[in-house]
């Protein structure tokens, strides 16, 4: 088994020469597709993992190697073999972590369209594969960590699509619904087609809206990593106030008022948005028509919590 020390900025360069990059690239990673699509073993996607580790910085230059690279783990999310693609996402967050060795490089814009491809496809059919999915998401989440308000069209607003599914008319008008936890309000939503992601899905919503710092109160989150503060600047949260909502709404409608544990995670997102609301108010950022409903909606919630309290 081999083993080797991480390192912050990657493995040495020079441990391989062109002629080595090249036959990866024309020889290894070949072979390495051929043998998934023939065998549908995981196994040899712990060896692209390796390799990815061990190329480091050489995939952050040049299209060449890097594309050679892709072909193999591009064909395990294209397999209809739901161990061989979650094995897919797997090795999809070691990608991530090679990109992360040069911030730079991360955060550039073709870079992460890259990283969110295979996550906006439909190509997570089972339960422990749309986990799997996922935390592959919430992984990129925490490698971008405070830029991720940079990437809010690219990564945020699709992860909480991803989560929470598309606006519907559940979410159309700011009116306060009536919550009703036994009467699916979206049943294509992912929260409410597996039960299991409620809570990783509402302990992200406390990392992507609840004011900093976080109150020690707080349960803890079933989440690897965590965010610095919410992802939302004063002028994004007016521009996607429809968006942030529906979410929200939907986290919401699912949470049960004796589950103590996550009323108080969802009290901390609603406090949250409250907070960025009156802020983007006190800025003069608003001038949407119709703004004041998000006002009436918030203050709404902050009575339904009330009264949650009192059943509690």
């Amino acid at each position: 088994c081999l083993e080797f020390e991480e390192l912050s900025d990657g493995p040495p360069t020079v441990i391989f020469d062109t002629s080595t990059l090249d036959l990866i690239r024309q020889k290894v990673m070949p072979s390495f597709k051929d043998y998934l699509k023939n065998t549908k073993d995981t196994e040899i996607l712990e060896h692209w993992n390796l390799c990815v580790k061990l190329l480091g910085k050489h995939l952050h230059s040049g299209a060449g190697l890097i594309n050679g690279l892709l072909m193999v783990v591009e064909k395990a999310f294209k397999l209809a073999d739901g161990m061989v693609i979650e094995a897919a996402f797997r090795s999809w967050m070691v990608l991530m972590n090679n990109f992360s060795l040069s911030p730079d490089i991360l955060n550039s814009s073709k870079r992460v369209k890259l990283l969110t491809k295979p996550l906006q496809v439909n190509n997570a059919k089972t339960e422990s594969t749309l986990r799997q999915k996922f935390t592959a998401w919430w992984h990129l989440l925490v490698l971008l960590g405070s830029n991720n308000h940079v990437h809010l069209e690219t990564v945020i607003l699709p992860f909480l699509k991803f989560c929470y599914g598309p606006k519907t008319n559940y979410t159309s008008s700011m009116e306060i619904p009536k919550i009703d936890t036994t009467s699916p309000a979206t049943p294509i939503s992912p929260v409410k087609k597996h039960s299991s992601m409620e809570k990783p899905c509402l302990d992200s919503l406390v990392q992507i809206l609840a004011s900093r710092p976080l109150s020690s109160g707080l349960p803890k989150s079933l989440l690897a990593g965590s965010l610095p503060g919410p992802v939302f600047t004063t002028e994004q949260v007016v521009e996607y106030a429809d968006q942030i909502f529906h979410a929200v709404l939907e986290a919401t409608s699912l949470v049960k008022p004796s589950n103590r544990s996550e009323v108080v995670k969802l009290e901390a997102v609603w406090g949250g948005v409250a907070k960025m609301f009156l802020e983007a108010a006190k800025a003069d950022t608003i001038s949407h028509t119709g703004f004041q409903h998000y006002f009436s909606t918030i203050s709404g919630f902050q009575h339904y919590f009330s009264d949650m309290k009192t059943l509690n």
